[in-house]
């Protein structure tokens, strides 16, 4: 393999490394802290029933996944994707929700009695129509500044989120009084979390092509 072909193959290596994603599903067919998420504050209650889990929380009251499906993996850069099937309590007052931190971007997601509310803790991003009484399957695509959001499979929202997150790294499901206080009812199907880490493995081996070239380029004696 000569000179530039090496270097061609290193180009390639590096311009369009392949991703891959890392999912954890959780069908929640016990109750989250079993499953190693834990619980924000105590002014909730919560029951795991037929592989449903039912919230009901006046106060904070969310689930943070673990360590190892969030926080060990996901990168801003990289891309990252959170699929739930749920739906809202119609006697909710309050709004059950998701709270999503990549290390950059804060994106709250409220599922009011009229629809999917995005924003931030500073601003409004957008909202869908779509009955949240009855359970929908939510998928919520984020990487960079973009975020999509899927109901039922069919693309809502195509959003760029503007606004920094805080310095946590989190994803959390339950009561979501950021957006409205009060008491809230929901019930949650399973939460599956996808990772799309940078390919370390790929850079070395980019790494290791260009090197390949550099010997390969030098003058021979």
């Amino acid at each position: 393999m000569n000179f530039r072909t090496l270097a061609a193959a290193a180009a390639l290596a590096l311009a369009a490394l392949p991703a891959w994603a890392v999912t954890t599903t959780f069908d929640l067919a016990a109750d989250p802290q079993h499953e190693g998420w834990w619980r924000w504050n105590d002014d909730g209650s919560h029951t795991v029933s037929d592989g449903v889990l039912h919230v009901e929380a006046p106060s904070y009251y969310e689930f943070f996944a673990p360590a190892d499906v969030w926080r060990d993996r996901v990168t801003n850069r990289g891309g990252w994707a959170i699929e739930t099937r749920m739906r809202r309590d119609p006697s909710s007052v309050g709004t059950p929700g998701m709270w999503i931190q990549d290390r950059k971007y804060l994106t709250l997601v409220g599922f009011t009695g009229s629809g999917l509310e995005i924003g931030d803790d500073g601003a409004f991003h957008g909202s869908y129509a779509v009955d949240t009484s009855a359970f929908h399957t939510y998928r919520f695509e984020g990487k960079g500044d973009g975020l999509r959001v899927f109901v039922d499979g069919l693309l809502a929202l195509d959003l760029g989120v503007t606004t920094p997150g805080w310095a946590t790294f989190d994803v959390a499901f339950g009561d979501n009084n950021r957006f409205t206080s009060g008491f809230s009812s929901s019930d949650w199907d399973y939460v599956t979390v996808t990772a799309i880490p940078l390919p370390a493995g790929a850079w070395l081996m980019g790494a290791g092509l260009l090197a390949l070239a550099g010997v390969a380029a030098r003058p021979r004696a």
